[in-house]
């Protein structure tokens, strides 16, 4: 957990798709939300490129950007990481009521990295 957050936290270019393949790996709250919290910046700093591109209208550089992230634009970028911040927020007060002594064994309802392929694709 210690690893993974240092991780994050020293790597300018922790990637949203690496946060979404080390999703699974976090079992406690702290590191699951540290994975979301970098997969968050990650989407807003793309956000604020592609804006920055459509502003000088150069659209050409804002779908070459658009490409460079691992989902199809930044609307489903903005909507997954936000997804997955309530989906972690849930379990967390879900599992903290019915288990209040164990808060570092709480997993996400999704197990595997086709489940997460599966929901992001139904976005």
């Amino acid at each position: 957990s210690e690893a993974a957050i240092a991780r994050c936290k020293g790597s300018s270019d922790y990637s949203s798709e690496h946060a979404q393949l080390s999703f699974f790996a976090g079992n406690d709250y702290v590191t699951r939300r540290t994975l979301v919290d970098a997969a968050h910046e990650e989407a807003l700093r793309m956000n604020r490129r592609f804006d920055e591109r459509i502003a000088m209208n150069a659209d050409s550089d804002a779908r070459r950007l658009q490409c460079e992230f691992n989902l199809s634009n930044h609307v489903v970028q903005r909507r997954t990481v936000e997804s997955a911040h309530i989906q972690a927020l849930n379990e967390d007060v879900t599992r903290s009521q019915a288990e209040p002594r164990c808060p570092g064994k709480l997993l996400l309802n999704m197990t595997s990295h086709e489940e997460v392929r599966d929901s992001l694709s139904a976005c």
